[in-house]
């Protein structure tokens, strides 16, 4: 047997149920990344929308203005 075929037999016991429990169960946890594109519901996924939607709250977060003493500060 080769070492893949080998190393398939023992890993599919282990890794076969906890994948399962964790996708199609309450247990599982949403980590996005680029495997994202291998994901059926990664139109619909929040933990997804968070992630690309992060550098766009950055974008639009309020200015903060300085004040007329702040400025004079400054240029001082």
């Amino acid at each position: 047997m080769s070492t893949a075929v080998v190393l398939v037999v023992w890993l599919h016991p282990v890794t076969y149920p906890r994948s399962r429990s964790r996708t199609w169960g309450a247990g599982g946890e949403f980590c996005p990344g680029s495997w994202c594109q291998l994901c059926k519901i990664s139109a619909i996924c929040w933990a997804r929308a968070e992630t690309n939607l992060a550098p766009a709250k950055l974008e639009f977060a309020p200015q903060v203005a300085l004040t007329d003493d702040e400025i004079a500060h400054v240029l001082a």
